[in-house]
């Protein structure tokens, strides 16, 4: 029968004295060092704030954004301009759409007439036929008289005949002349008429056109206006945006500020306590170190050791084995 025994050992291994001085002094001064760091940690600001000045622009922004009465007086009127001059093309529309022209040539011809037809024409005509009854009444009728006096003939049927003769030629001449300037005061007249008749027709479409022409311009004036007040309003709604913004961004800034401070003292302490570790951890300095040593006893110690215990057992038996 065979037996082992075991025996642990504690082997410390220090540093080398020459070394162990400034290994000491070295963790000492990480030590102290490390405290001062923590205890020396910024604690200021860490995102710029905005000034009294420019806050109180954001504030002006705002309120100034906020105030659209003129926008929308803009726009209100614009919307006004607009309807007065849709109604106003409308209704020149509707009358461009009913337009019937005026006149024609019944009127015309009528109209003619009164041109051909007047005391103006017949005292012309009087005026114009003046030397000829003057030249018949006083020379050729007459001249007739004294040569049918001379030859006896005063109430025969021939000096009857030369006088009518004489008569119808003046009534031949005052009828073409009559003829020829009433048909030309006729055609003059026809002319005018028809010029007056497409003067009348183009001035009356002129006034719908124009209308209309105003009423369109007064519709595009009142959109344009209505389209400045919305602008307007945009560029209002865009300031007041960017006060907004302006303070939002400041309160936005405390907050990040007060946010970073904490993270920085939290983060700061964790990377000295790592330079730290860094000296005082991150070498092998020494240090102690455990074995075990494990021994079995020969044959011989084996076989005297059982004769030793055989010895004591008979000395203890009650009866002698001898």
């Amino acid at each position: 029968m065979s037996t082992q025994s075991k025996q642990e050992t504690n082997a410390v291994s220090a540093p080398w004295s020459v070394q162990q001085p400034y290994l000491q002094q070295a963790f000492s001064g990480a030590s102290s060092a490390l405290g001062k760091t923590n205890a020396n940690t910024y604690s200021g600001q860490q995102v710029a704030q905005f000034t009294p000045d420019q806050l109180a622009t954001f504030r002006r922004m705002s309120g100034f954004g906020a105030d659209t009465g003129a926008a929308s007086g803009t726009m209100a009127t614009g919307a006004g301009v607009a309807n007065a001059g849709a109604s106003a093309l409308q209704a020149a529309m509707k009358s461009m759409e009913g337009f019937a022209p005026q006149g024609g040539t019944d009127t015309n011809i009528t109209a003619a007439g009164q041109y051909a037809d007047n005391p103006y024409i017949s005292g012309a005509i009087d005026a114009a036929m003046r030397d000829a009854n003057r030249q018949v009444n006083e020379q050729a009728l007459p001249g007739q008289q004294r040569s049918a006096a001379l030859t006896g003939n005063t109430m025969s049927s021939k000096n009857a005949l030369a006088q009518g003769v004489i008569q119808r030629g003046l009534a031949e001449k005052a009828a073409d002349v009559s003829a020829t300037m009433r048909q030309q005061a006729y055609q003059t007249g026809l002319g005018l008429a028809e010029q007056g008749r497409q003067f009348d027709n183009n001035a009356i479409l002129d006034a719908m056109k124009a209308s209309a022409a105003t009423g369109g311009s007064a519709f595009s004036s009142g959109v344009d206006a209505v389209s400045s007040g919305i602008e307007q309003a945009k560029g209002l709604f865009d300031i007041a945006n960017a006060g907004g913004a302006g303070q939002q961004q400041n309160t936005q800034n405390q907050i990040d500020d007060a946010r970073t401070q904490k993270e920085y003292a939290n983060s700061n302490t964790w990377q000295n306590l790592q330079n730290f570790y860094n000296i005082i951890g991150g070498n092998n300095w020494g240090g102690t170190q455990n074995s075990t040593t494990t021994s079995t006893p020969s044959q011989m110690n084996t076989i005297g050791g059982l004769l030793g215990a055989g010895g004591q057992l008979a000395r203890l038996l009650p009866f002698n084995w001898k």
